[in-house]
């Protein structure tokens, strides 16, 4: 255990954004330390425009924290499971099997525009520590996140090529449940054209019961990881695994309009809000690691990116029901640019890794090659990109934007280009 002195802590950081959500005036105030449970408060505003609730579903914003535990030195701050307050909205926690959260989900209050002072808990004891730092230096980081509901839904569509279908039919196959799904006469199906197995995988099954398939409910990113996101991730890794993640090292980087660029012990964009492409697989999963995120399945972009409960629904036209976004490509849910902007990475049922996959979450940190510890999520296809794929795609490609096209949905690409991004999830109960 590091100890440390306490001191009274008064922090204004700058404006930390991610679209329009705001953090602002932060701080963390030592003499309220409670030493019998190491923990203290930390108290922070957040705003963010474009925000709903209706009957059925509501965006959020996931924060997340890093605190400096010596100079230059940063590590993830892990929120209590309870015990946090804001006036005027819902707060929630994921827990860990630690008994703490990498983040707190902040729940819309209403229409267009939410606000709140929140005061939550910080478990500084989880971090190792008996005391705080002094001075504690912490950084704060908002994702905006939109809830998809749990039931019933749709995968594949008659209209679609490559996709799923109920065997037997040229209907597509209704999800009711997270029980496994058997592949084949009278189950669950998918086209894999012969000599193309390696774009859409191996046709096989069973889907096990802990492979997410979207019946239960989750949050997904609202937008693909910003720069603004990926930068503040590099930012607080140690310089070797800011160097094995740190995408703007690709040639064609700049030629496309990346703008990431890493100084000695910060990494800044000159565009925050653009999303963050050259994206590999590898450092997809470190950015969800390190966010306490997780990768979808292909199940979860399908519901995600249609919408309509009744499943009639398979192409994202830009006229969902949530007015805020009318002039933006986005699905029912009010989830944006899921067809016709980049390349979505997805867990793939198609091959055996793929299908191994159940849905831990990721546990805040890297390793020092800028990984996620491999035995927190085992399940998780690796950084070679074994297990994942591709759905939606860039408009016009080859006619490949509709949601339920999965022509390359066990394709495994361990590279990244413009036109890939990536887009995690988090399981909130």
């Amino acid at each position: 255990m590091t100890r440390l002195t306490p001191a009274l802590l008064l922090l204004l950081v700058l404006p930390a954004r991610a679209a329009d959500l705001r953090i602002e005036n932060v701080r963390v105030d030592a003499t309220n330390a409670d030493t019998s449970t190491n923990t203290v408060s930390l108290t922070f505003d957040v705003s963010w425009t474009g925000s709903w609730r209706t009957n059925t579903n509501h965006d959020a914003a996931w924060i997340i924290a890093r605190f400096e535990r010596e100079p230059g030195v940063w590590s993830d701050l892990r929120f209590a499971v309870d015990g946090h307050s804001a006036q005027g909205v819902k707060l929630k926690t994921s827990p860990l099997s630690s008994g703490t959260s990498v983040g707190l989900l902040v729940l819309a209050s209403g229409q267009e525009t939410t606000q709140a002072s929140v005061s939550a808990v910080w478990h500084y004891g989880a971090s190792g520590l008996e005391a705080l730092p002094a001075p504690a230096n912490v950084r704060l980081t908002g994702i905006e996140m939109v809830f998809v509901p749990p039931g019933p839904h749709l995968v594949g569509s008659p209209a679609a090529t490559n996709g799923f279908y109920a065997a037997g039919s040229e209907d597509g196959f209704w999800v009711t449940s997270e029980d496994e799904l058997a592949v084949g006469t009278g189950d669950l199906h998918y086209d894999v054209p012969e000599g193309e197995e390696w774009t859409g995988g191996d046709g096989m099954g069973p889907v096990p019961a802990a492979w997410p398939k979207g019946t239960a409910g989750f949050y997904i990113m609202k937008f693909a990881a910003t720069e603004g996101q990926y930068a503040a991730m590099l930012s607080t890794l140690p310089t070797r695994a800011r160097m094995a993640r740190d995408v703007s090292a690709y040639p064609q980087y700049r030629e496309n309009g990346g703008t990431i660029t890493c100084y000695e012990s910060d990494c800044v964009s000159a565009m925050q809000d653009k999303h963050a492409a050259f994206l590999t697989w590898a450092d997809g999963i470190a950015f969800a690691s390190w966010a306490g995120l997780r990768p979808m399945t292909e199940f979860e972009y399908e519901k995600a990116a249609s919408g309509t409960p009744d499943g009639e629904k398979r192409y994202d036209d830009g006229n969902p029901p949530v007015s805020v976004y009318t002039s933006r490509r986005t699905s029912d849910w009010g989830v944006v640019d899921m067809r016709g902007g980049l390349w979505e990475r997805v867990v793939t049922l198609g091959n055996p890794q793929g299908r191994a996959f159940a849905g831990s979450p990721g546990r805040g940190f890297l390793d020092e090659l800028g990984q996620p510890y491999g035995f927190m999520n085992p399940d998780w296809p690796g950084p070679q990109a074994i297990g994942s794929g591709f759905r939606g795609g860039t408009e016009g490609v080859l006619g490949l934007s509709a949601t339920a096209d999965r022509t390359y949905g066990a394709y495994e690409a361990s590279y990244g280009n413009q036109s890939q991004g990536f887009r995690g999830v988090l399981d909130v109960r």
